[in-house]
Parts: C-alpha cells; structure tokens; sequence
C-alpha cells in the first residue's frame, strides 16, 4: 500500500489494533492459564505488573508495525534479515519458528481442554476441530482472514475486560486479604517474581507478534496510522490483561486447580456466560493460531503453493500427536518462560536496530 503522507483513516487504525490484540489474545491469554501463571500467581503486585507489560506491548505494536510499513516487511525471512542481518537473521527465524510451533502446539491444547472443561467433549476432538481448520484456512491463503481475524481479537479483549470487571467488583474490598491467601497456594507459576514476569510476558508474546506485526503494517496508509495502530493495539490487549488479572486475583483461590480459570471464573457467576465465553475463547484460539502456523509454513515455502500445503498439513499432524501426550498447564510453565529469556535478547537487538534506524532517518533528514 502506498504511503499517503499522514494519512490516518480510523477505520483502518482499529483493524491494524485488531490484528495486534489477536496475536497476543491466542498465544497468551484466551485460556486465563498464562494470566495466572505469569501475573495472578505473583500476587498484589501483579497489577503493577500488568501496567509494566502494557507498556512494553504499546512499544512493540507500534515499532513493528511502523517497520512494516517502512521497509514492507511482508514475510518472515525480510523481518528477521532487517533485524539481525542477512546470516543471523536466518538462524533466528529458525529457532524463532520452532518456537513458534510450540507455542502452536499449546494453543491447540489449550483448545482441546476448553471443550472439555465447559461441555465435556473429549480434549481429542477439541484439538482435531482446532488442526483441521487451522490447515484448511492456511491453505485458502492467510490474507483473506486478516479482516476475520482482527474483528475476534478485538471482541475477545472487549469480552474479557467486560467479564473482568465484573467478577472483580464483588471481590474488591477483600482484594488485599484474598491475595495473601494466594499466596500460600500451590499455583503453578513463573519463577523470578512479579516484575521479572512482567518482562518475561510480553517477550514471550513478542514472538508471534513479531511476524504478524510486520506483516499487517504493509497495509497501513502511512507511518503515523502503523504506529498509532500498532500503539493502539499494545494498549487495548494491556487493557485486557489488566482486566482479567483483577478478576482471576480476586477469585483465585476459587479457580488456581483448573485448565481453563476464565471460564471457571465466569462460571461462579452465570453458567450461561460462561458457556458463551468457552465458545469465544476457542474461537478466539483458532483466529490467533492461523498466523503461526502460516508463518511456519512460509519459511519453508511460498504461500498457497502444493508445498506450502504440503508442509502445513505435516504441521498439523505433529501438532495433534504433541499435543495429545502433553499436559496443558505443564505446557505453558515449561515453554512460554523459555521463549520469553529467549525473546528478550531478541528484543534487546530489535532496540538497538531500532536506534540505529531513527539515527539513519535523522542524518538523511538533515543531508
């Protein structure tokens, strides 16, 4: 898309933020498991938590975004070249995509457990409804769902925040006293303490993100609309983990033993709802996987080509074998930590290019 100058159209503005809050709504989020581990676990000061990651989120949404639209980067390989070098660069895509598939490979449990939690459908069916669509989308071609997928990611972080808040307000007065007694629970949680979890989070995030970001940032109008998008959605999907972290703290004691706490959650106050949250969120899982498996794909070949389809259904099946002999939570406890210490000096590298591209736009500027 040709750059307009300052072109921002908000319509636009909004599906960029929407792209965003999906990549991190499925790979981080949906379930409640990976907002209990990484921030409720870690009791009260979770919440400064939750401000901390917002901030590092609105950071790389607008970054990523604004490199995408600036040096259209529209496939793996061009984001991890301009941002490691053209050797490096190589290297980290492929360790970054292994990554990527096992962060796949939750994403797939998760939805597995969802079913069978809230309708008692057996977690194998749930995980072959998730592979079998998850191929057949990627394999009609990644673009014609960018729209799709921003609408979800946005409703998903809306409902969340809405469901959040209020299953906090009744707990509120008593939040402090709750959130001692969970301490002295046996949660399944990140090591480090709360502030070193709130750097982990969206590190571990910036994975997907990284790709999908860049990708989508090709489509904006202009610099200022990617940045303001990508700022807009960091924002939006603090928002929701903020949101949800207040719910989940507040009830933990009620929630911390099961697969899927949101939907436990919603669950003490209407079953109705919950059993609507349930469907969301698993269709919230299946909008955020199909970028990661795409991306996979597209470092082995081009787009909707017989081999791309070919290596996307052997994705599929692998993914449906690991995650039928893998426990959910251990899942989430083992992987996404790991990805986080190694997305952090991923991110420390992208700051310094980051520098470096400002400092070369401001010499061009004044020459």
């Amino acid at each position: 898309m040709a750059d307009q100058t300052n072109v921002v159209r908000f319509p636009n503005v909004l599906r960029l933020a929407g792209v965003c809050v999906a990549g991190g709504i499925g790979c981080g989020f949906a379930t409640g498991q990976e907002v209990m581990q990484f921030f409720s676990a870690q009791g009260i000061l979770s919440i400064a938590g939750t401000v901390i990651s917002t901030l590092f989120f609105a950071w790389m949404g607008a970054m990523f975004l604004r490199h995408g639209h600036d040096h259209k980067l529209d496939t793996p390989i061009k984001t991890f070249q301009f941002y490691y070098g053209n050797r490096l660069g190589k290297v980290i895509e492929l360790l970054i995509q292994l990554l990527i598939f096992g962060i796949y490979v939750i994403m797939v449990s998760g939805g597995g457990a969802i079913l069978y939690q809230c309708f008692g459908v057996p977690q194998v069916i749930g995980r072959t409804v998730l592979v079998v669509l998850g191929f057949l989308t990627v394999s009609l071609g990644l673009a014609k769902f960018m729209d799709l997928i921003s609408f979800i990611g946005t409703a998903l972080a809306l409902v969340t925040v809405v469901f959040g808040v209020i299953s906090f307000i009744p707990k509120a007065p008593s939040l402090a006293d709750i959130a001692k007694q969970a301490m002295t629970l046996e949660i399944t949680k990140t090591k480090g303490g709360w502030l070193w979890s709130s750097i982990l989070y969206p590190s571990f995030n910036s994975l997907a993100l990284i790709i999908m970001c860049c990708r989508v940032g090709c489509e904006a109008n202009s610099k200022k609309e990617a940045t303001i998008g990508g700022a807009l959605g960091g924002v939006l999907f603090g928002l929701a983990i903020f949101a949800q972290n207040l719910g989940l703290l507040s009830n933990l004691p009620q929630i911390y033993a099961t697969d899927i706490p949101t939907v436990a959650l919603i669950e003490t106050i209407s079953p109705t709802l919950a059993t609507i949250l349930a469907a969301t969120i698993f269709v919230g899982i299946y909008s955020a996987s199909i970028p990661m498996l795409w991306s996979i794909g597209a470092h082995f070949a081009e787009d909707r080509t017989r081999k791309f389809i070919l290596i996307t259904l052997v994705l599929s099946v692998l993914t449906f074998l690991l995650g039928s002999v893998s426990n959910f939570k251990s899942l989430i406890n083992t992987i996404y930590p790991f990805s986080g210490y190694f997305a952090l000096t991923l991110l420390v590298l992208i700051a310094v290019r980051e520098y470096q591209d400002r400092k070369g736009k401001r010499k061009a500027a004044q020459n």
